[in-house]
């Protein structure tokens, strides 16, 4: 994976603070991979399903992005405290999205692994 990603010249960053997440850079552009599976790609599928649903979470979030890449835009440490400063709003709206409740995780999972047609995939989710 990471000498494919070379070969497009992408830069591998490691996981930068999160476990099973891949993050991987070049000039203008990024890329985080992770497995269909995880609670990373869970989490951010409960997360962007609950915006869609729900348009002023939406704007609220838009707005949000906007505030702060203008604040941290070309400082030293810009993207941590970007990312930092993102994390309060998204743990809220997982909160909202029931991410705690091991149901609405399994879900979750279970429409993942039915949307692209997952052969060999088990919809086992443990709480965190």
């Amino acid at each position: 994976l990471i000498s494919d990603m070379d070969s497009l010249q992408y830069v591998y960053k490691g996981q930068c603070g999160i476990a099973g997440r891949e993050y991987f850079k070049r000039l203008g552009f990024h890329v985080h991979m992770m497995r269909y599976d995880s609670d990373e790609h869970l989490k951010k599928i409960v997360f962007l399903e609950y915006l869609r649903g729900h348009p002023e979470a939406q704007n609220e979030y838009v707005r949000l992005k906007t505030e702060l890449a203008k604040k941290w835009f070309e400082t030293v440490n810009g993207p941590f405290h970007y990312n930092k400063d993102k994390t309060g709003f998204i743990l809220g709206i997982l909160d909202k999205a029931g991410w705690n409740d091991e149901e609405v995780r399994k879900k979750t999972l279970q429409s993942v692994i039915e949307k692209y047609n997952i052969k060999n995939a088990k919809a086992n989710v443990k709480a965190e």
